[in-house]
């Protein structure tokens, strides 16, 4: 049991990483294309998606980084946080993967 526990914690410390990394990318890209909106009428088409997915990778590292916070003072949301940072993780990417 202590093996299994250990491994979802490994998966979740990674989940938290790539969202993270994830999320600071989008937000980086954001704040270039902030430039660009008024010359690229196509980039402003597109900017409001990639605002939703800045902001959504933002709340799953936020999740996953909760999640592990409360892990380390033995919180009774830990496990409920991590089923919804790995269930929202699952919409997302169903979500973007039908765009």
């Amino acid at each position: 049991m202590k093996l299994l526990i250990q491994s979802i914690n490994i998966i979740t410390l990674g989940f938290t990483a790539l969202s993270a990394v994830i999320a600071v990318v989008l937000w980086v890209v954001c704040f270039i294309l902030v430039f660009y909106i008024r010359q690229e009428p196509m980039v402003a088409d597109e900017f409001p998606m990639l605002l939703a997915a800045a902001g959504s990778f933002s709340i799953i590292a936020c999740i996953f980084s909760a999640s592990i916070w409360l892990q380390h003072r033995d919180h009774w949301a830990t496990w409920l946080l991590r089923v919804i940072g790995f269930g929202f993780s699952y919409a997302i990417v169903t979500l973007f993967r039908n765009l």
